[in-house]
């Protein structure tokens, strides 16, 4: 957990739309690992994103990590 919570820092310290895309990436392995650690971040991970950026879809982890966090 503590790797995924050092990568949320490294962004929100140099946020960029390469570094937002490769923490997802990050997000995704981590997630078909172990999916409480994952989900632990993965709000954070959206409040990080930049706001003009309009992120393209991704594949169904991240489907599935919305739905669960949006209920």
């Amino acid at each position: 957990m503590g790797i995924v919570w050092s990568i949320l820092a490294r962004v929100e310290a140099q946020n960029s739309i390469e570094r937002w895309e490769r923490c997802c990436d990050v997000f995704e392995q981590t997630y078909r690992l172990n999916k409480e650690v994952a989900m632990a971040g993965y709000g954070r991970l959206w409040k990080l994103k930049l706001a003009a950026y309009a992120p393209p879809k991704r594949n169904s982890v991240f489907a599935e990590m919305d739905r669960l966090r949006n209920g």
